[in-house]
């Protein structure tokens, strides 16, 4: 005990570090924790779906912009991605790793919109979702609502931002998936 009072419990087994905290009645807790020069920042996997679209999309004609600003006035208002095409048509992106509040973004989508819409410029829409158990559960279990808000012909949205063609008007919905490095049509079951 006094090796351990002195700092010298490195070589101390598990076992007496927890018999030591049962007679403190003070728990043990035991875990990793990240590296504490982990280069990669907490937003990572969300950084790379935005790597891999403003690569598809610049191959495909499209200039990009990475945390594009929605409001001029107000710079915390952004969006993942805003794509010009070389028709000139404006392209919000958002990038969804896992959907927790359709509402809030939907309501998120409409208020960038109709601040770039502001200022004289038509502009469609496009979310993309990372391909998660989580995300598909989401599109299997409101399908009805999906198709209501994302009239965008699918396939038609994944054709203008991987092969260069104009995009639909309405705003559309498609799957991203990282790790195959494709951007996919999402197709909605009947309701």
């Amino acid at each position: 005990m006094s090796a351990l009072e002195a700092g010298r419990g490195a070589r101390t087994s598990i076992e007496t570090w927890v018999a030591l905290g049962i007679s403190l009645e003070r728990p043990m807790t035991i875990g990793f924790s990240r590296d504490v020069v982990d280069p990669l920042p907490h937003d990572a996997g969300h950084l790379a779906a935005q790597k891999l679209v403003l690569r598809l999309t610049t191959a495909a004609g499209w200039t990009g912009t990475f945390e594009a600003p929605s409001d001029r006035l107000d710079p915390r208002h952004s969006t993942d991605l805003a794509l010009t095409s070389r028709h000139g048509r404006i392209a919000l992106i958002d990038i969804w790793n896992r959907l927790d509040d359709l509402g809030a973004a939907v309501r998120s989508s409409d208020r960038k919109i109709a601040e770039v819409s502001g200022l004289g410029q038509a502009v469609g829409s496009c979310w993309l979702l990372v391909d998660t158990a989580a995300n598909r559960e989401i599109i299997r279990r409101y399908p009805s609502i999906i198709r209501a808000r994302f009239a965008g012909s699918s396939s038609g949205w994944v054709a203008a931002l991987a092969g260069g063609s104009t995009p639909p008007e309405r705003p559309g919905i498609a799957w991203i998936d990282v790790r195959s490095a494709r951007i996919r049509e999402l197709r909605l079951l009947a309701s």
